[in-house]
C-alpha cells in the first residue's frame, strides 16, 4: 500500500515536472529546436513525451473562469475587493 501510494506520487511529480519542462520548451524555439534534434535518434520516446498532454491546472484554469458567480465564496468576496481596489485607483487618476 506505502509502495504504491509512493509509486502514484512519483509518476504525478514527473509528470508536473515534464509538463513545466514542455511549456518552458514551447516557450523559447532555439531551445525547442535543439532539444528536437537530442530526441532525433529516439523517436519512439519522442513521441510518449508529445503525447503527454498538458492537464489543466490552477494558473490555466482561472483563465477559463467567464463570470464571477462560478468563483467559490471565498475566491468571490477576493475578486470583489481587487475589483473595487482597482476601480477606486482609477477613479483617482
Amino acid at each position: 500500500m506505502i509502495l504504491s501510494s509512493l509509486k502514484s506520487r512519483s509518476k504525478q511529480l514527473s509528470k508536473k515536472v515534464i509538463i513545466s519542462l514542455k511549456h518552458k520548451i514551447n516557450a523559447n524555439p532555439k531551445l525547442k529546436e535543439q532539444i528536437l534534434l537530442l530526441f532525433k535518434p529516439f523517436p519512439k520516446l519522442k513521441e510518449r513525451l508529445k503525447g503527454i498532454r498538458t492537464h489543466r491546472h490552477a494558473y490555466m484554469s482561472m483563465c477559463e473562469i467567464e463570470s464571477p458567480e462560478q468563483l467559490s465564496p471565498r475566491a468571490r468576496q477576493l475578486y470583489d475587493k481587487l475589483k473595487m481596489s482597482i476601480e477606486n485607483q482609477n477613479g483617482n487618476k
